[in-house]
């Protein structure tokens, strides 16, 4: 029984790969295609670069290009994530932190802390699902 769980936990955190993965890595890849293009045809015939940019070596560079700015951007798009969640996180908690300090109700603190406690629950659970 442990293991299925453990695959199910596993299947939950696994990467997929989106259609908009895809169709950013292409556009991004064509992007760097076109600059790389462009840049060779401004070069002179004797230029010591020209070797190096043929048809195919420039294929091969726009998609070393292309992976690392679409890592760049997933880590990017991770950090800002992390980000929104802690703002999210610590804006509800200082709310619920005045809240504590203007009431001096027992049963309505422990309510209180107890949703500040739920509240640290699901953000963790969210940085836990945020993938890279």
């Amino acid at each position: 029984m442990k293991l299925i769980e453990k695959q199910s936990m596993l299947q939950k955190n696994k990467p997929t790969l989106a259609k908009k993965d895809v169709f950013n890595s292409a556009a991004i890849t064509s992007l760097c295609t076109y600059i790389l293009l462009g840049f060779s045809k401004s070069l002179d015939s004797e230029h010591y670069m020209i070797p190096y940019l043929s048809d195919m070596h420039i294929s091969v560079y726009a998609g070393i290009l292309s992976v690392a700015i679409v890592f760049l951007l997933s880590l990017l798009r991770f950090k800002i994530n992390l980000i929104l969640l802690d703002w999210k996180c610590t804006k509800k908690l200082k709310a619920l932190d005045k809240l504590i300090q203007c009431t001096s109700n027992p049963k309505l603190i422990s309510k209180l802390t107890l949703q500040k406690d739920r509240i640290i629950n699901n953000t963790s659970k969210e940085i836990e699902c945020n993938k890279l």
